[in-house]
């Protein structure tokens, strides 16, 4: 069952926390297929650091250290029924986050009936991976992190950069925000480099508003 915390008095920068954000079925088959990605050999798998789409310091310096999978891109258009981490957006549109939302975001639009496109990608954090302070290209923004327990590393709490809001990073937990919110996360510290896949995961749901839905 959700348990979910509305941040809203204590900060200037309101935002969601539910806890137990993934079924545990669904857990089971989203941490199979994260497992999968991080399996596969390091020269194949993309460094955020190199790619193009991330946010960078005015002389060109990525902010972001982590391994990177753009999911709707692995995927075909047919294949992205098949994934499970994929297919949880439908979360984000039932009647209990619906009731979750109720309320928070008052100086901004709500998330229903707007946002009508979501984008999945996930990030995996080991030994010294980071992200410095950015901000995101959309309208709402969900990531939810995950681990094996007991977990095998130090920091990777999350931190919304104006409000000094830090969330503590536990496992099956949801955030969502406002994508305009600055956000980082804390460097990683392995308690074994040998322990490889052992770090953090998080999925991003990147929300949109796409006129092309529109009806």
């Amino acid at each position: 069952m959700w348990k979910v915390q509305q941040i809203v008095s204590n900060t200037s920068q309101p935002f969601v926390v539910i806890d137990n954000w993934f079924t545990d079925d669904e857990l089971k088959s989203v941490k199979a297929e994260l497992n999968h990605f991080v399996s596969l050999p390091k020269e194949v798998i993309e460094r955020s650091e190199k790619g193009n789409d991330v946010a960078r310091y005015n002389d060109g310096k990525s902010k972001s250290y982590c391994h990177r999978f753009y999911l709707d891109k692995i995927y075909t258009e047919i294949g992205r029924d098949f994934s499970p981490t994929i297919g949880c957006r439908y979360k984000h549109f039932t009647d209990d986050f619906k009731k979750s939302m109720n309320g928070v975001f008052k100086n901004y639009m709500q998330f229903h009936p707007q946002i009508n496109d979501t984008y999945t990608m996930l990030s995996y954090y080991e030994n010294d991976d980071h992200y410095d302070t950015h901000y995101d290209n959309s309208v709402y923004t969900t990531v939810v992190w995950l681990f094996d327990e007991p977990k095998q590393f130090e920091g990777g709490d999350f931190e919304f950069s104006e409000s000094k809001q830090l969330i503590k990073i536990k496992n099956n937990r949801a955030v969502i925000f406002p994508g305009i919110y600055q956000h980082k996360v804390k460097p990683i510290s392995m308690k074994d480099d040998k322990l490889s896949g052992k770090g953090r995961f998080t999925i991003s749901y990147f929300h949109y508003i796409n006129p092309a839905y529109e009806k």
